[in-house]
């Protein structure tokens, strides 16, 4: 067993529980200093390096410090108004926040494969302290995005499935007249993994024909609520996409000098979890070499997603762990303060209305604790 793994990988081991929760911290700090730095006229390449930065520099701070298996598990985006996600741009991109502006940021930390992901949603004020709520569309959308985190946030339990949460997510976009976007996915999460067994889709089609899985105890999600005002139908635009994701099934090998290059760089600093190009001490050949990694499948790429121009996109991403105690989120910030005309049903409000703290029965508990106590592990308090 390498130094700095645990014996086993799931939450019911005190040493998991805490990198989890430390990435959790990392990430949620690195997110407050951006949505602190999104004024008018930030410029966005600034912002994602920020991000990024603020990553690096929080593990620093933790009881980590000498772990190598720790950084990035999913580089700073900021995607504003009605683009969907994935925009990390390099240095010559020149765009800027201004007033008015729907503002996505999403980025994750991780240490040893143990990863916490979120994203947060804000709209861009006129000045510091306005207090006036914003109203109209963005209203609506980041109304239906959060109310529909908070209703999931609530149905992740053991015993629950994906199809019914999907379901669910569907009824909170129609109240709203907003759209869950289509690809979107949540995802069950494992020790250097992003992608398990179990998803839920934002978009419910029956059609994709989505494994139905019910949750169980000790099962960690990344929970991705991503809401839009038009058809949730992206599609890609002008703009590149800078962020890939290696390919860990392919066997194939580069041939180009660029391919050789970039994929040095991804297997040495970048193994298991996405990243951005922006980083990589030769951009230029690293540039050269994505046709070449891509056209063999080595890497994916991750491409900028649109919707439809005048339109807005909300998201809100956040960590949890599903116990048969409670169901514990990792990441939180304060919601952007604004008002819909729209709200939910009585039925929907009814799953708002439930504690995310569940019975357990004396038997399930001492049965945790026995398995604890001959691992040598304790209950978290």
């Amino acid at each position: 067993m390498d130094k700095g793994e645990t014996e086993g990988t799931d939450i019911s081991y005190q040493e998991v529980r805490d990198k989890y929760t430390t990435a959790a911290a990392v990430t949620n700090e690195a997110i407050q200093t951006v949505i602190e730095s999104c004024v008018a006229g930030a410029k966005v390449h600034d912002l994602c390096v920020l991000g990024d930065q603020a990553v690096t520099a929080g593990l620093e701070k933790t009881a980590y410090t000498k772990e190598k298996k720790k950084g990035s598990a999913f580089p700073c985006c900021i995607s504003l108004n009605h683009c969907i996600g994935h925009h990390s741009p390099l240095s010559t991109d020149k765009t800027t926040l201004a007033v008015g502006d729907v503002v996505k940021i999403d980025l994750g930390t991780h240490i040893t494969g143990y990863a916490s992901l979120a994203a947060h949603t804000i709209v861009v004020p006129p000045a510091e302290g306005f207090q006036e709520p914003v109203t109209g569309r963005i209203a609506d959308v980041i109304c239906a995005t959060y109310f529909a985190s908070e209703v999931v946030l609530r149905m992740i339990q053991p015993g629950k499935t994906n199809r019914e949460v999907s379901e669910t997510i569907a009824k909170v976009a129609k109240e709203f007249k907003c759209s869950a976007v289509i690809g979107v996915e949540s995802s069950e999460i494992e020790q250097y993994s992003l992608e398990g067994k179990k998803v839920i889709q934002n978009h419910f089609k029956p059609e994709d024909l989505v494994k139905v899985r019910a949750f169980e105890e000790n099962e960690v999600y990344v929970i991705d609520l991503v809401m839009s005002t038009g058809t949730g139908k992206g599609s890609e635009g002008d703009v590149r996409p800078h962020m890939f994701q290696k390919n860990h099934l392919q066997t194939q090998r580069p041939r180009t000098g660029g391919g050789k290059y970039l994929m040095s760089q991804v297997n040495r600093m970048h193994p298991t979890f996405p990243f951005t190009l922006k980083y990589m001490k030769d951009l230029k050949k690293a540039r050269l070499g994505v046709l070449d990694c891509v056209k063999n499948n080595l890497i994916t790429p991750l491409p900028v997603l649109w919707e439809k121009k005048g339109e807005f996109v909300s998201q809100f991403k956040f960590t949890v762990f599903c116990t048969n105690a409670a169901t514990v989120r990792l990441n939180q910030f304060t919601p952007p303060y604004v008002s819909s005309d729209y709200s939910l049903t009585e039925e929907l409000q009814s799953i708002m209305d439930l504690p995310l703290e569940r019975e357990s029965s004396v038997q399930d508990m001492e049965g945790v604790q026995e398995q604890q106590e001959q691992t040598g592990d304790t209950m978290e308090e």
